[in-house]
């Protein structure tokens, strides 16, 4: 499927793939406004909503995947001078809530959510897609909005502990080979990917890259193979336990 937001988004790595994404990314600077709102509980939920806290920064400092790598510098786009990246956006609440997410209709991103002393049903799911659903503690980070036509404005979160939720640019995305449940990254060389996992539910693997929108894997448990790819591209990978992808 060909996917007009590919372009925009792999300019986001021309430069790094030229050797120019050396920048570390460091801890983000706040906007000059924070602001504050208490929502109303649900009538279904038996958890009390608490204060839920927006912030926009300029960068989001949020990752759950335990990458081994730097975040990427921003670079040029073919359709203006310099690609623009998202403001960063924070949120933290407690049981659940609906957050309203304000990152420009026309860019995809990254939606970590974690919600480490959480024990019964966890979900998240915004106005495209089911993000997570989970039961207990959770922590991971999600490609949205990668689709034409797709445009994030809500997520509903539905939690009987305390979560964060971080909306960044997709230029944070690490450059990484293994990880440890659902994570984003880049993969810039190569033609083909060595996979692996030892997880014991869905695996799956999305790449977006200049051809379009690619399955690498979608099974169940553990998973050993090797996939073809076109580089650079971003990757999307669903697991809920340790992963390995290696360009060759």
């Amino acid at each position: 499927m060909k996917i007009r937001r590919i372009a925009v988004i792999l300019s986001c790595c021309a430069l790094v793939v030229a050797g120019c994404g050396s920048q570390q990314a460091g801890t983000p600077t706040p906007a000059t406004s924070t602001s504050t709102s208490t929502p109303s509980p649900s009538s279904e939920s038996t958890s009390s909503a608490a204060t839920t806290t927006t912030t926009t920064t300029t960068k989001s400092s949020a990752t759950t995947s335990s990458s081994t790598t730097s975040s990427k510098s921003t670079t040029s786009s073919p359709t203006s001078s310099a690609y623009e990246p998202i403001l960063g956006e924070h949120f933290e609440g407690t049981g659940d809530d609906v957050v309203t997410i304000t990152k420009p209709a026309d860019k995809a991103a990254l939606l970590t959510f974690s919600c480490p002393d959480c024990q019964s049903n966890v979900v998240v799911k915004t106005d495209n897609d089911l993000l997570v659903n989970e039961i207990g503690s959770y922590s991971g980070t999600h490609l949205i909005d990668i689709r034409n036509g797709e445009n994030t404005t809500t997520a509903e979160v539905t939690a009987d502990g305390s979560w964060t939720m971080d909306i960044a640019d997709i230029t944070t995305a690490p450059e990484a080979t293994s990880g440890t449940g659902d994570s984003v990254i880049w993969v810039n060389t190569g033609t083909k990917v060595a996979i692996t996992h030892d997880g014991d539910s869905n695996f799956a693997v999305h790449a977006a890259s200049s051809s379009g929108l690619d399955l690498l894997v979608n099974e169940i448990g553990a998973y050993s193979g090797t996939k073809a790819i076109d580089t650079p591209a971003i990757v999307d990978i669903t697991a809920d336990g340790n992963w390995t992808i290696t360009p060759s």
